[in-house]
């Protein structure tokens, strides 16, 4: 929607209460069904698919506007659109819509939508939390006039099994959608398995890497991805370009494909970032962009990236020593503001912890990574995580000649980073150990080492070495360290399809 209309002169319902503390958010009611049936109307189906689990009739305060949500899903649920028209004919007669009737209260709420798509997925938990707000006061309020009661006639006893009733409802009331049956979890896995069937996506954000994805499938919304790795491997670079191609692809495909993106750097600044992803799209270097050091052709190819680059939905956070908290309302202020899909975190080492754990740091980082997950969680955005790994990779990297391939026991600091990831993968070049060692060795052991090193100049692999719900494998990339770009090995270093914006 490119801008707010004015409300009209109808007036929606807005009851007296007795207190101004139980008073609900009438507007933000009036302005969720609107915006919903505006989209509706326009055929916009995906903005109901994206509130649907994070709003339960129960959540508006007026018994009207429950109707008008139970009336939308059962709408939805039969593979209908919900528009206005729809709508209005089956809440005639509904208690409170008697005034204007419903034809003219579905008008004025629709004529008064004003938010945007992105902004829709907050204010349906933002119903939903005022709601139990409102019923956390309630249960504090009945609690209090029973135990006064009790005080003089009463038993004490009666009024603490009513307030725990009344909280337990509200716990199994939070809990919402996250309460299932076996069946209907099956039923959904088995709907999703055909949906993809018939050609819909994943959901889940592409890397740009044919090989990668083959595996993963990409970085799964509402799960955690680790990408970890010694220092000087590239890991920066790989998440750069993950993001870059996410964002590329969204803007190409119009937003059907890829992902926006909010990048948060504890490591780089802003235009540290920047030069990284000048130099993927235009092949120029780190360096000579840094130094300035560029021809005549450079010049040119960096001003077409930059001009792209603008149009880009990737979003760079380079506050340093940003806690797991301050990420989350971070994330949660984009979601609100853009359609943020992927997040990535660099790196998880450089995040503050809270400071319940402070100085015991495998606490800390099982916390931070806890927190992480959550996140991706709550949110619904595939987050992606650079980790540290310790040294004793670099030690087997000299026993066996190169041969560096990292395992989950690697993993820095806290085993629970391993726990809570979905996916793990662990990055590695085997041409930075072997030119350590070449530098040194003598005779024919220099000739192996050389050989060695020749063969492996220019490649990564990346180990998938935890999956929750695919296979373990290896992706071998092609990868060019001076301008950070990434393709499948063996292809050419022409530009990639996501490239053609």
């Amino acid at each position: 929607m490119s801008e707010t209309i004015d409300r009209p002169q109808v007036q929606l319902f807005a009851p007296d209460l007795d207190t101004e503390d139980f008073r609900p958010d009438l507007t933000l009611e009036h302005e969720l069904l609107g915006t919903l049936l505006v989209y509706e109307a326009q055929g916009r189906t995906d903005v109901f698919d994206e509130i649907r689990a994070a709003v339960a009739a129960e959540d508006f305060f007026f018994p009207a506007h429950q109707t008008i949500w139970r009336e939308i899903c059962d709408l939805k649920g039969r593979g209908l659109p919900a528009t206005p028209k729809a709508i209005s004919p089956r809440v005639e007669g509904v208690e409170g819509l008697e005034i204007h009737g419903a034809a003219g209260y579905i008008r004025a709420l629709s004529e008064g939508a004003s938010l945007f798509d992105r902004e829709m997925q907050w204010a349906a938990l933002e119903l939903r939390r005022k709601r139990l707000c409102r019923g956390a006061m309630e249960a504090a309020a009945r609690l209090y006039e029973a135990a006064r009661d009790a005080q003089t006639d009463g038993d004490p006893e009666v009024a603490l099994a009513t307030a725990e009733q009344a909280i337990a409802g509200l716990m199994v009331d939070n809990m919402g959608e996250s309460i299932t049956t076996i069946g209907a979890a099956a039923d959904r896995v088995l709907d999703a398995a055909e949906d993809r069937a018939n050609g819909a996506p994943l959901p889940a954000v592409r890397t740009g890497l044919p090989s990668l994805d083959g595996i993963i499938g990409g970085l799964p919304i509402g799960g955690m991805t680790i990408l970890a790795a010694r220092p000087s491997m590239g890991k920066s670079a790989l998440a750069g370009w993950i993001a870059h191609q996410a964002a590329a692809k969204h803007w190409a495909t119009a937003g059907k494909e890829g992902a926006e993106v909010a990048f948060f750097s504890l490591e780089m600044n802003a235009e540290q970032l920047a030069s990284r992803v000048l130099g993927i799209g235009s092949g120029v270097t780190y360096s000579d962009i840094h130094q300035g050091q560029l021809r005549p052709d450079d010049f040119g190819s960096l001003e077409l990236v930059r001009a792209d680059l603008h149009n880009l939905p990737l979003t760079i956070i380079d506050k340093a020593g940003m806690s797991a908290g301050d990420i989350g309302a971070a994330v949660r202020t984009l979601r609100r503001r853009h359609n943020i899909k992927l997040v990535v975190v660099d790196y998880l080492q450089f995040m503050r912890s809270d400071d319940r754990y402070r100085g015991q740091r495998v606490n800390e980082v099982a916390e931070m990574s806890r927190a992480l997950r959550e996140i991706a969680k709550a949110e619904k955005v595939a987050m992606l995580v650079l980790c540290q790994l310790n040294r004793g990779v670099e030690a087997r990297a000299t026993e066996r000649r190169g041969d560096a391939r990292p395992t989950l026991a690697d993993l820095r600091d806290s085993g629970s980073i391993e726990q809570d990831a979905d996916v793990v993968l662990m990055l590695y070049r085997p041409e930075v150990y072997l030119a350590r060692q070449l530098d040194g060795a003598t005779g024919e052991k220099a000739e192996e080492l050389a050989r060695d090193l020749a063969a492996m100049r220019n490649v990564a692999f990346v180990d998938v070495a935890k999956q929750r719900m695919g296979r373990l494998d290896r992706a071998k990339l092609h990868f060019l360290k001076e301008s950070g770009r990434f393709t499948d090995r063996g292809l050419p270093f022409s530009e990639p399809e996501q490239f053609d914006l």
